[in-house]
C-alpha cells in the first residue's frame, strides 16, 4: 500500500480551495493596509492592484518553461523598488510597494493554478488509437501514435529514479506502468477511467511477506510485495493492452474500490 497516497490525493483536491484563500487574503491585505495604515489614495492602489495582479497571472498562465520565474523576478522586484522610491516623493502612495507585493503573489497563485496546460483535458481517444505518455527524465513526453513496441521500449527504460511512469492509453482505457524495470513495478489498470470504482492493479501471488520502495513520479511509497510485479510481467501486460485495450487475463489483477485512492496519480 503507498504511505500517504490517499492523503496526496485529497491534499490536490484541496490545493486550488487553498490557493484561491491566500489569494484573496493576499488582496485584501494589500488593499486596506495602505489606505488605512498609510492613507494611500484608493484609485492608486485599486490601479496598483489590477496591474500587479494581471502581471503576476498573466506572466504564470501564459509564459513557458523557466520564463515565468524570470518574468517573475523582473516585473516584482523593479516595480516594487519603483514603488519605494517614490513613495517619499509623492502623496497618497504610502504602503504600495505591499500593495503590488501581495497582488503579484495573488495574481501568480491565480494564473499557477488556471494554466492552461494544468487545465487541459485528456484526449478523448477513438476505440482503436493509442495514446503513450511519460517522462524520459529529461522532459514529459507525449506519443499519440506508439506501437506495442514503443510501449514496451518506455517500460523497459524505466529506471525508478527519473523515470518512474509510463501510461498508455486507448479509448476511455489505460495502464500506468511505475518503479523500474530492474526492480519492482507496480501496474495499474483501468477500463473506464471515468468511474473510479473499475481500477485494477497487477498482483504476484505468492509473493513472499513483506514490502517494497516503489517510486511513482515525485512520490516513493510501501507497497506489499504481493502488490508489485517484474518488468516481464509488465510488458506481457504492455504488449496485450496496445493491441486489445485490456488487462491480459493470463496475468492476476486485483479490483477494489479502494484501488483508486490509492493511486498517487491523476485519472
Amino acid at each position: 500500500m503507498l504511505v500517504n497516497s490517499t492523503v496526496a490525493r485529497s491534499s490536490s483536491k484541496n490545493a486550488d480551495f487553498v490557493g484561491m484563500a491566500m489569494a484573496g487574503i493576499g488582496v485584501l491585505s494589500g488593499v486596506l493596509l495602505p489606505v488605512i495604515w498609510w492613507d494611500a489614495n484608493v484609485s492608486i492602489v485599486l490601479i496598483v492592484l489590477l496591474v500587479g495582479f494581471a502581471a503576476g497571472a498573466g506572466t504564470f498562465m501564459f509564459a513557458k518553461g523557466r520564463l515565468p520565474i524570470l518574468l517573475f523576478f523582473v516585473v516584482f522586484f523593479g516595480v516594487l523598488l519603483w514603488f519605494r522610491n517614490i513613495q517619499s516623493i509623492q502623496g497618497g502612495t504610502g504602503g504600495l510597494g505591499l500593495t503590488w507585493f501581495t497582488c503579484v503573489i495573488a495574481g501568480t497563485i491565480i494564473g499557477a493554478n488556471f494554466r492552461p496546460d494544468k487545465k487541459k483535458k485528456a484526449k478523448k481517444l477513438a476505440s482503436g488509437a493509442l495514446l503513450l505518455t511519460g517522462n524520459d527524465g529529461r522532459k514529459l513526453f507525449e506519443d499519440d501514435a506508439p506501437s506495442a513496441t514503443s510501449l514496451v521500449g518506455s517500460v523497459r527504460s524505466l529506471d525508478g529514479k527519473k523515470r518512474t511512469l509510463v501510461s498508455a492509453m486507448r479509448g476511455g482505457a489505460r495502464m500506468d506502468f511505475c518503479g523500474g524495470a530492474e526492480g519492482a513495478m507496480v501496474v495499474y489498470f483501468s477500463p473506464d477511467t471515468s468511474d473510479d470504482r473499475l481500477w485494477n492493479m497487477m498482483t504476484t501471488p505468492g509473493s513472499e511477506h513483506g514490502q517494497t520502495e516503489v517510486a511513482i513520479g515525485d512520490l516513493e511509497g510501501s507497497f506489499e510485495n504481493w502488490e508489485t510485479t517484474t518488468v516481464e510481467r509488465a510488458i506481457a501486460a504492455a504488449r496485450h493492452f496496445a493491441s486489445t485495450g485490456q488487462a491480459d487475463p493470463t496475468l492476476t489483477w486485483y479490483a477494489s474500490e479502494d484501488v483508486c485512492e490509492r493511486r498517487p496519480l491523476a485519472s
